[in-house]
């Protein structure tokens, strides 16, 4: 890694002085300052040393790149670990105060991690100039056109949990994985609203999908015994969304590929584990 010890501009310069480049891939996300007409491929600003602008996260959400940041096990800052959602300046960057975690003992204030803001339309909450009153306190301001009266109202993340199987309803298959998943997002700050059990129809998971998609900022589905064959899960939730489903090469060659000679059930069986790309009418 090279470090240029430069503002921007200048340290851009060197850099393409120094080294053949012709393209830049940047992180910049539509809804950033400086996003407004560029797209994936796009040549630099007048006044500023010619390359070619490559964002291929233009089109991401705030959610998108934590999805892919935590997943992938992508190192990143620390500071967004304690509170931070965008970084600027030493001048203009505070901790987002809708992650601020109340108490009442007025001792140092703590902030839960970037990636569990609620509503991504507030990220940069934070980019404001520095003041010396407390970043929890009561606070009446517009962000991205959203007005926040209390920043520590409705900022504790909820999820649904549906079991599907008719094995569970019978008794008799007893559901394990629910309760685990209960303790886990209370363990990262989350509140679990429901935790439900349906059958194995398309119509009673779609159901139950619909109703709990808008209610909670997550919803987590899964089979009782796994995902047999004549699991509806997936059916159901196309349904919800108003999609439907087709086979997914990608994932089918990368399944094939893990488990080789193992599969001896039935082609038509496995294919229907692959009808996992949703595509809307």
């Amino acid at each position: 890694m090279d470090i240029l010890r430069l503002d921007f501009k200048s340290g851009l310069e060197a850099l393409l002085k120094a080294n053949p480049i012709r393209a830049i891939f940047l992180g910049v996300r539509i809804g950033d300052p400086t996003a407004v007409g560029q797209e994936q491929f796009s040549p630099s600003s007048p006044g500023w040393p010619p390359f070619m602008r490559v964002n291929p996260i233009l089109d991401w959400s705030y959610r998108d790149v934590w999805a892919f940041l935590l997943v992938c096990k992508v190192r990143y800052c620390s500071l967004y670990d304690q509170g931070y959602t965008s970084i600027g300046s030493i001048h203009d960057t505070v901790p987002n105060a809708l992650l601020c975690i109340r108490n009442d003992n007025n001792s140092e204030q703590k902030f839960r991690p970037a990636y569990l803001l609620a509503d991504g339309r507030l990220e940069r909450s934070g980019r404001v100039k520095k003041f010396s009153a407390p970043v929890c306190g009561k606070l009446s301001s517009v962000c991205n056109g959203l007005k926040i009266e209390d920043l520590n109202s409705n900022n504790m993340l909820t999820a649904s949990i549906i079991a599907v199987g008719d094995e569970i309803l019978f008794g008799t298959v007893e559901d394990k994985l629910g309760s685990v998943l209960c303790r886990k997002l209370h363990s990262i700050g989350w509140a679990t609203s429901l935790l439900a059990v349906t059958r194995n129809d398309i119509d009673s998971v779609a159901e139950e999908v619909e109703r709990q998609k808008s209610a909670n900022d997550m919803v987590f589905i899964y089979g009782g015994v796994g995902p047999l064959h004549s699991d509806v899960t997936v059916a159901g939730v196309a349904k919800a969304f108003g999609v439907r489903m087709a086979p997914d090469e990608e994932f089918e060659e990368h399944l094939r590929h893990l488990i080789g000679e193992k599969c001896t059930g039935d082609k038509n069986e496995v294919k229907s584990l692959l009808m996992i790309k949703f595509h809307r009418f």
